[in-house]
């Protein structure tokens, strides 16, 4: 890692970061551009014109849903399969929306598949008209479940996708903005009764948001763009997507009947898990990345907020031991805390090592040890 004073023109790692950033010029300066397609309606582009063969995109979906759909829930999948393979037939004219999910989920599996790598122009092109629905829609169109999600997924697909992944912070305020004026902060008792998928649904949706939030600031360094206050206590309940799609249950926030015991691993139980941590992970945040609190913070309250770190490292790893935890669930998340103790801890390691007997060397060794596990 590159800190402070080190990081001088002069330095082996400044010339090693140059010579990196010129190699990421030159990879994009050979990426095809997107193909913009004009619909006959004048000022709109055509989506859906670069969809593969079926045989191909159920791989491209299976590859998101067995991967990034377990730890952020955006979908009840059986009922979003439904809608996808529609898009291959002639029954009926697709709804853009779907489209544009499905192009994302393809996008996103595609960088964890290995028929994905020489897939790199479509993903371009699937994201580009992600982003141009996301700029041209309407509010109406943005403020609903559909539109939620795109917004959801596009996020995810220009993180994984390298995108311009580094303006992440900017849009995800947006998302935020957008799932509160919609309710999705606010607990489902206080809101008219509605089908117990789609109560659930909605804190999945929110939960989803919220984690997408905060990442955002961990990556760019920036204050996040919520508070505790903001949080609700409507987290996701222990369900299966099957048992909530063939559910009748008329519900108003309360527990679904297909909810299960902690003690069982369901669809859901990865994205519980690390709410779990998410007012810890929050407060550091907070705290490091908002200047006047920064300033105020010594050293000490650091180490402690590290040590919240530890405990929902520990909660997290008991979580998911259960049977049916994935590794990628498991190696995801712990990845995702992994970030927090850089994010406490970078500051001061430059300082640990220049300074004989530091005080600070217990940030050296948390910094070298982490970027072990990250590798």
């Amino acid at each position: 890692m590159i800190v402070g004073e080190e990081m001088n023109k002069k330095s082996r790692s400044w010339k090693a970061f140059q010579d990196c950033k010129d190699l990421a010029r030159l990879v994009k300066s050979r990426r095809p551009p997107p193909a913009i397609t004009q619909s006959s309606t004048p000022g709109f582009m055509e989506f859906g014109k670069y969809i593969p063969a079926l045989h191909l995109a159920e791989t491209l979906l299976d590859g998101y849903l067995q991967t990034f759909e377990t730890v952020y829930r955006i979908f009840l999948v059986p009922a979003f399969k439904q809608e996808f393979r529609l898009l291959w037939t002639r029954a009926a004219i697709p709804s853009r929306e779907v489209l544009i999910q499905a192009q994302l989920c393809m996008a996103i599996g595609a960088t964890v598949c290995k028929e994905g790598s020489s897939l790199r122009p479509y993903l371009t092109q699937w994201v580009s008209e992600g982003c141009t629905w996301a700029a041209h829609s309407s509010h109406k169109r943005k403020l609903s479940i559909a539109g939620l999600q795109i917004l959801c997924l596009l996020h995810i697909a220009m993180q994984t996708c390298a995108i311009e992944a580094d303006l992440a912070w900017v849009p995800a305020g947006s998302l935020i903005r957008t799932a509160m004026c919609m309710g999705f902060h606010l607990d489902p008792s206080m809101l008219p009764a509605m089908p117990a998928a789609d109560v659930e649904l909605r804190r999945r949706l929110w939960a989803t948001v919220l984690e997408i939030a905060l990442e955002s600031s961990v990556s760019a360094g920036a204050p996040p763009l919520m508070t505790v206050d903001d949080l609700g206590g409507n987290y996701p309940f222990n369900c299966d997507d099957q048992d909530l799609v063939v559910s009748p249950d008329v519900a108003r926030g309360a527990v679904p009947k297909a909810a299960k015991p902690n003690s069982v691993f369901t669809d859901s139980s990865a994205q519980i898990a690390l709410a779990k941590s998410f007012k810890a992970r929050l407060a550091i945040i907070r705290t490091i990345n908002t200047p006047t609190l920064a300033l105020a913070t010594s050293y000490d309250d650091l180490v402690k907020l590290s040590a919240t770190i530890d405990q929902a490292r520990h909660q997290l790893r008991s979580d998911l031991s259960l049977p049916g935890a994935s590794s990628f669930q498991r190696r995801y998340c712990n990845m995702m805390l992994d970030r927090y103790y850089l994010a406490i801890h970078i500051s001061y390691l430059s300082l640990a090592y220049k300074t004989p007997n530091s005080p600070y060397s217990l940030s050296r060794t948390t910094c070298v040890d982490t970027a072990l596990r990250l590798i």
